[in-house]
């Protein structure tokens, strides 16, 4: 049989895999929320500036008319 400390080193080598792996787990889903929210905010920056340009476009065309 597997003597005391054989088996503690082994519990306390897997607990540590464990605890790595679910870090990891963890930082991959906050850099993957990262990368999303850069995304987002990218995308709602060029909403926000096409929105501007078109603004801008109709009060020159309606300046243009009146």
């Amino acid at each position: 049989p597997l003597s005391f400390k054989t088996t503690f080193l082994f519990v306390v080598l897997n607990l540590r895999i464990s605890i790595v792996n679910g870090l990891t787990l963890e930082l991959r889903n906050f850099l993957l929320c990262l990368l999303l929210l850069d995304f987002l905010l990218d995308f709602l920056f060029h909403l926000l500036l096409l929105v501007l340009r078109t603004v801008l476009l109709v009060r020159h065309l309606l300046f243009r008319l009146t």
